[in-house]
């Protein structure tokens, strides 16, 4: 994966940062590398309420085919296809239990 950041104006490079993964179980944890590198050279946003700085594990799953569940399942909440949304939701948790925040919206899919 490679990121980089240009500055609008004269669109020159900024800031260029890589990370690589060793399969899809490590997509996540190269993404995360990749995003605090980038706050370490940025500077962080301002913390809002605790738990600010959590990581990308820290809030989703390591299984990218429950990712892709999860997205495609709020996706058909902003088009109000509820039942499709329970239905990918449900799926997401079936690729992983533990999946927290697949729970938390399969509890409330009418709100994301």
């Amino acid at each position: 994966m490679f990121v980089e950041v240009t500055v609008c104006a004269s669109r020159s490079p900024f800031v260029q940062l890589q990370a690589t993964a060793d399969g899809k179980s490590e997509v996540l944890g190269a993404v995360s590398r990749v995003a605090g590198a980038l706050t370490d050279r940025l500077g962080s946003a301002p913390a809002a309420g605790s738990g600010a700085a959590r990581s990308v594990e820290d809030v989703t799953t390591s299984d990218l085919d429950a990712l892709r569940a999860f997205t495609l399942a709020n996706d058909a909440l902003d088009e109000r296809r509820v039942a499709e949304a329970i239905a990918l939701f449900d799926h997401a948790i079936a690729m992983d239990p533990e999946f927290a925040l697949a729970h938390s919206r399969l509890a409330r899919p009418s709100r994301h």
